[in-house]
């Protein structure tokens, strides 16, 4: 099973363009996945006044992960449980996913109507 962290800025991404995002991963993977959030990005949503993304996430099934990471930056925290966990990141930050292939973290980015893994 492919086990996906959104970011909080794909969250909002999906959430923006009204993306049924569960008809993209199924067209685009061919083996199971589930969809997971940092509690620290949930945080992030309703801090920045998204509290509408942070309900949609509910919505969509996805799975909030609680995090013991404090006093560092949420996309830090995003690379460290990813990598901890055996996560793939799902951005569309560049910032967050040259961090994540640094340290060898696979990433799913929107291509076209699909994703793709790298």
């Amino acid at each position: 099973m492919i086990k996906i962290l959104l970011d909080t800025n794909v969250a909002v991404y999906i959430f923006d363009r009204k993306l049924d995002i569960h008809k993209i991963l199924d067209k685009s993977l061919s083996e199971p996945y589930s969809l997971n959030i940092l509690d620290l990005c949930v945080n992030e949503l309703k801090t920045i006044g998204r509290r509408d993304v942070a309900k949609f996430v509910g919505v969509l099934g996805v799975n909030e992960l609680h995090s013991d990471l404090k006093n560092i930056g949420v996309d830090d925290a995003i690379v460290r449980e990813a990598s901890k966990r055996g996560y793939y990141i799902m951005s569309e930050d560049g910032g967050l996913l040259r961090m994540a292939g640094s340290v060898g973290i696979k990433t799913v980015t929107f291509n076209g109507y699909g994703v793709k893994i790298k």
